[in-house]
């Protein structure tokens, strides 16, 4: 009878240590931290093993419980719901939840997430939204002054952000101080969009020519740059404004409104003002050989305002005046007026040198200029 009591009196003292202290198997100084400290080095911790269809059936699973779902060969933890622990690749999982399903934060200058693919035509990182009611297939945010998503694709022929959506935004960047969204390629396209474009707020185009109050222009490829806004001008040039240039002679004779110059070598000239800066397009001559049959020859001519010797001719065009009559001929120009370094004058003469020196008179009835000019 003593023996029985005695066995039960340390029963019970063996019991409420066990209770109330930290169990190790495997070692006799169990972890202070832990309540059950498992040590071995030739055999692991085998914890419940079950189908999915024998996970779900547990009743009332307590938050934190865990199993081995042999189904998928895969770790569950129990937090509201079976939930997937670690990642395995490939991974594949379903939430629902108002919040994100991955949600990485990095502290420090990395990237909280990055996706690498070494092969032709594979994806770095994919995002899906599939739903009726808005949502994002990648969502990054930068907080500082990083980049929210960022993709590259420095050696290929691929794409380094893609975006495709039916109804709502294939791309969206959004910033409060930064550049929302940013493309940029060294020898390919760096945006491409099919459909229509929408701008809330600046849009700014840099590198193409831009200037103040230029506008945007496309070639037939559809390359856009800045242009200059231009008008076209015209000035008509009148007979009275022109006055013999003499070689040896100052004959001038007016008639009908006719300005002509007598003998080889005279011609009439009459000055061109312009703005600086304007470019002068073309030039057309209402002219007459007051003689007969003679070649009448029309010029732009600029005199340096430094040098005599630095005078030049800047176009050259010519008519033949059949039997005394008017003729008129243009001449296309492309030059810019330079103020500072010329005085322009339009030029009209006779060269031909076929028959008497009477012959020879060149006149003007008038002379238009076409010019343009670049308002910004």
């Amino acid at each position: 009878m003593i023996k029985i009591i005695t066995s039960l009196f340390f029963l019970l003292i063996s019991s409420n240590l066990l209770y109330s202290q930290n169990v190790g198997i495997g070692t006799i100084t169990p972890n202070a931290s832990a309540q059950l400290d498992i040590n071995s080095t030739t055999k692991g911790l085998l914890i419940p093993r079950v189908t999915t269809a024998q996970r779900d059936n547990i009743p009332l699973p307590a938050e934190g419980l865990m199993i081995y779902n042999t189904t998928d060969s895969t770790f569950y933890v129990y937090k509201t719901r079976w939930r997937k622990m670690g990642i395995t690749l490939p991974y594949t999982d379903t939430v629902f939840t108002n919040q994100n399903g991955i949600n990485l934060i990095n502290t420090g200058g990395g990237a909280a997430l990055r996706g690498n693919v070494t092969v032709d035509f594979a994806t770095a990182v994919q995002g899906i939204a599939s739903g009726n009611m808005g949502g994002f297939g990648i969502h990054g945010e930068a907080s500082g002054f990083g980049t929210g998503v960022y993709g590259s694709n420095p050696n290929g022929y691929g794409t380094a952000v893609y975006g495709y959506s039916n109804n709502g935004d294939g791309i969206a960047g959004v910033s409060n101080f930064g550049v929302g969204g940013k493309f940029s390629s060294t020898n390919g396209t760096a945006l491409i969009t099919t459909g229509p474009v929408t701008m809330n707020g600046s849009l700014q185009f840099q590198g193409i020519g831009e200037a103040t109050g230029r506008i945007l222009t496309s070639d037939a490829q559809g390359n856009a740059s800045w242009s200059s806004i231009s008008r076209l001008y015209m000035i008509s040039i009148p007979a009275t404004a022109f006055d013999v240039v003499t070689n040896g002679q100052t004959r001038r004779f007016e008639e009908d409104g006719l300005v002509q110059a007598t003998n080889i070598g005279n011609a009439i000239e009459a000055p061109l003002s312009l703005p600086d800066g304007a470019t002068i397009t073309n030039i057309f001559f209402y002219v007459k050989d007051v003689a007969n049959d003679r070649k009448i020859v029309g010029r732009l001519k600029a005199y340096a305002n430094a040098s005599a010797a630095s005078t030049q001719f800047i176009s050259n065009s010519s008519g033949l005046s059949f039997m005394g009559g008017y003729t008129s001929f243009g001449t296309l120009i492309n030059h810019v007026v330079n103020n500072s370094l010329y005085s322009y004058v339009i030029r009209v003469s006779c060269d031909d040198a076929t028959g008497p020196s009477s012959w020879s008179q060149s006149g003007v009835k008038s002379v238009i200029v076409n010019y343009t000019l670049n308002l910004n």
